[in-house]
């Protein structure tokens, strides 16, 4: 058996730890703090919710329940409805594959001339940096498809092949002013037109959240005003510690009483992410406050912030990420996308926010999770080889009412006011 034979039996045979199988995959991953998305959307999860099967992914959920409790006198007569309560959510999976390639000389060129044990250790040595190189590859497409401009026709059409982002369904549509009649469809992007896609959200993960019993299916939404800083200090005009209060309000789930089983349990936003112009607002602001803050963590010396407990978080992805609705000349055209610090629009400029719950799910398919194919030569080239890997998943949000989104806004003006801090 010679030397380019064995380099591919080692490269399908010898793995990493962290390649070993699903579950330990996902734990190595999650200890990853450079992905911040993924990695906290897997810690503490159930495998079970985690890790699925079958030929798409689904659930039931609650949007609504028609009422069927009355109060009633003994002898009354009832009408009896079957009312139908259940709506199906549904998302299709997303295949991501992945390769690492070598050649004959590649081989012959890290071994040279050992012999024995030297010469294994050499090459398992090479497939190790091979690996990672591809491991690398596929958590950072990951990682970035969390913050990508949502494509209806990528992301919830059939056959579409791009996952959800986060922002297809937590997001400020429409912008129209924090009046909640100016907004009867939380959450429901209209047509974007930029040079990335074109196209109306009518449902999202196979909901419409405008048929009637469904207009739960939808995130909250709320604003704050101005900056938290002035030339004189503090900015009392500044409202994003109300925004943030308000929300954590709005978005807790409650687990029914009596009988937990037809609940899940309690929760609340499991982590807030923010660019690092959303980071810094928010420090700053925290540590202007000195006097109403007496929690120690508001000092400069603690990395995070918090609120109530919740961890802001730091996503780098967010700052040059072009999915907001900054990039249009006037009011009219705040479908043109572009990035939180775009001034260039009709003043929507400014950070948000994102409060994302534990039923924001990344599942992975059980037998389909960077799964290895046997190494082969690829056509026409004679001194190569390839080995190819493939991870079936999807990014979910299970309860989009769990879910917010914090905006700028500045009331009275028409556009609002950029509020891009540090600008």
């Amino acid at each position: 058996m010679n030397g380019y034979t064995v380099f591919a039996d080692l490269m399908a045979s010898v793995t990493p730890a962290i390649l070993s199988g699903a579950q330990r995959a996902l734990n190595a991953a999650t200890e990853n703090n450079t992905y911040e998305l993924t990695s906290r959307m897997l810690k503490g999860r159930d495998m079970s919710q985690t890790v699925k099967g079958g030929g798409k992914i689904q659930d039931y959920i609650f949007l609504k329940q028609p009422q069927t409790a009355s109060f009633i006198d003994p002898w009354e007569e009832i009408d009896y409805a079957s009312p139908q309560t259940m709506v199906v959510w549904e998302g299709g999976w997303r295949f991501l594959h992945d390769y690492t390639t070598w050649s004959e000389p590649d081989v012959d060129l890290v071994s040279g001339s050992l012999t024995g044990e030297a010469k294994f250790w050499k090459m398992k040595d090479h497939i190790e940096q091979k690996h990672m190189a591809m491991w690398t590859s596929t958590v950072d497409k990951i990682e970035n498809g969390h913050i990508a401009v949502p494509d209806v026709n990528k992301m919830e059409d059939t056959g579409g092949k791009q996952p959800y982002s986060i922002n297809a369904g937590i997001n400020e549509w429409p912008v129209f002013g924090p009046s909640t009649t100016q907004k009867p469809i939380r959450g429901l992007r209209p047509a974007l037109y930029d040079s990335v896609q074109s196209g109306t959200w009518t449902t999202f993960m196979g909901i419409n959240p405008t048929t009637p019993g469904n207009e739960n299916w939808g995130c909250y939404q709320d604003y704050y005003e101005d900056l938290p800083s002035t030339a004189g200090g503090v900015n009392p005009t500044w409202t994003l510690f109300r925004a943030f209060s308000r929300t954590l309000k709005k978005t807790k789930f409650q687990r029914l009483p009596g009988h937990a089983k037809f609940s899940d349990p309690n929760d609340r936003p499991k982590f807030i992410a923010a660019s690092i112009m959303g980071c810094t607002m928010y420090e700053e602001g925290v540590r202007g406050g000195q006097n109403f803050f007496t929690d120690a963590k508001s000092d400069p010396a603690y990395p995070n912030g918090h609120f109530a407990g919740i961890p802001l978080v730091y996503v780098s992805s967010k700052d040059e990420a072009p999915i907001y609705p900054t990039g249009g000349g006037s009011v009219g055209s705040t479908t043109i996308l572009g990035t939180e610090e775009d001034t260039d629009g009709p003043g929507w400029g400014g950070a948000r926010f994102e409060w994302i719950s534990e039923f924001v799910n990344f599942a992975v398919h059980d037998r389909n999770y960077f799964r290895k194919d046997p190494p082969q030569k690829p056509g026409k080239q004679p001194l190569m080889w390839k080995m190819d890997t493939h991870t079936w998943y999807n990014l979910l949000n299970r309860n989009r009412r769990t879910c917010a989104v914090v905006y700028p806004w500045k009331s009275g003006a028409t556009p609002n006011a950029d509020l891009v801090f540090g600008a």
